[in-house]
């Protein structure tokens, strides 16, 4: 009875033995699988964080290209700015000029007709005066 029993114990203890070599094989499988769901994962961010890298650089590179144009675009509309207000005060000057002309242009027709009626007046003498001479001439004669 004691050696049956004794069977009986190390039965109970072989499957409990097989139970937890299969619950040990088990715990590895899942242990391995998830060791290798993980190093996928990691290797699928190591992917995802180069290309995020990549993405990051070839960001920065257009960053760089746009802060250029936008300098350059800057300096074009100070320029143009610039000549904007030389040529501002460029027709200031010219207007000022052609207001001077106008000015001298009109003292000058002015002492122009002064000198024409003079012109007529003189003619006017002249005429008188030769009619004088003329009939003085004659009178002489």
């Amino acid at each position: 009875a004691e050696i049956e029993s004794l069977r009986t114990r190390v039965f109970e203890l072989e499957n409990e033995s097989n139970l937890k070599v299969e619950e040990a094989a088990a715990a590895a499988s899942h242990k391995d699988e998830a060791l290798a769901s993980a190093l996928a994962e990691i290797t699928s961010l190591k992917e995802e964080t180069s290309n995020k890298v990549s993405q990051i650089a070839a960001l920065e590179i257009q960053v760089t290209v746009l802060k250029e144009d936008l300098e350059r675009e800057h300096q074009r509309a100070c320029s143009a700015q610039a000549n904007y207000e030389r040529q501002v005060i460029l027709q200031s000057e010219t207007i000022q000029e052609l207001t001077k002309t106008s000015q001298a242009l009109a003292s000058l027709q002015e002492e122009a007709s002064t000198l024409r009626k003079m012109v007529d007046i003189y003619k006017s003498e002249n005429v008188e005066l030769t009619a004088k001479w003329d009939l003085e001439k004659s009178e002489i004669e």
